[in-house]
C-alpha cells in the first residue's frame, strides 16, 4: 500500500503564512522611486483638472478628511476636505484659468510621505478686470491614504517684492484668490 504524505513543505507554507506577514511590516510598502512616480502623477492630474476648472477632478487629489490643509497664496487657509472644496469653488467661480504649470519640480520621501516643491506660473482672466499672471512657490505633502495617493498638505505661496509694505502684498495676489475659511 502506498502511502501519501499530508506534510506541508517548508517552502509552500512559507509562501502562504510567513511572506504575507512579513509583507505587512513596515517598511514593505512601495519603494522610494515608486512614492515618488506616484506623486508626480498625482501633480499631473492636479494640474489636468486645474486647468479644466474641473472642482471634482481637483478634490480627487486631496485627502478626503478634516485633517487635510491647504494653505494658498492670498489667504490663510482651509482646514478640512469641505473647506478646501469651497475655497475652490469660489476661486473657479470668480476667474477663467488661462494656463498653469508647474516647473522645477523636485520630491524627497519621508517615511510614508513624499514632500514636493517648486515653482508654478498661473495665468488667469478674472470675471472683472485685466489678465492675471502669478508667479509663485509650492510645498506639497503626499501619502497614500485609503489605497489613493493624495495631497495631505497643499502650500502654495508668492513671494513679496523687495521692501513690499503689506498693503502692496496683498494687491498682489487680491485678485487671484478669494479669501478662505476654515
Amino acid at each position: 500500500m502506498m502511502r501519501v504524505s499530508l506534510r506541508i513543505p517548508m517552502s509552500l507554507l512559507f509562501l502562504v503564512a510567513v511572506l504575507p506577514a512579513a509583507m505587512a511590516l513596515p517598511g514593505c510598502g512601495p519603494s522610494p522611486k515608486q512614492m515618488i512616480r506616484e506623486s508626480k502623477r498625482l501633480d499631473e492630474r492636479f494640474v489636468e483638472a486645474f486647468k479644466k476648472e474641473d472642482l471634482e477632478g481637483v478634490m480627487a487629489t486631496y485627502w478626503k478628511d478634516p485633517k487635510v490643509v491647504m494653505l494658498p497664496a492670498g489667504a490663510m487657509g482651509a482646514k478640512g476636505y469641505d473647506a478646501i472644496k469651497n475655497a475652490y469653488k469660489a476661486f473657479f467661480d470668480g476667474t477663467n484659468i488661462k494656463d498653469f504649470k508647474l516647473k522645477d519640480q523636485s520630491y524627497e520621501v519621508h517615511g510614508d510621505v513624499v514632500i514636493g516643491w517648486g515653482l508654478f506660473s498661473l495665468t488667469t482672466l478674472p470675471s472683472i478686470g485685466p489678465e492675471v499672471r502669478i508667479e509663485g512657490r509650492y510645498t506639497e505633502v503626499i501619502a497614500k491614504r485609503k489605497g489613493a495617493w493624495v495631497y495631505i498638505l497643499d502650500h502654495a505661496s508668492v513671494p513679496l517684492a523687495p521692501n513690499a509694505t503689506a498693503q502692496m502684498a496683498e494687491e498682489m495676489v487680491k485678485p487671484a484668490l478669494p479669501p478662505l475659511s476654515e
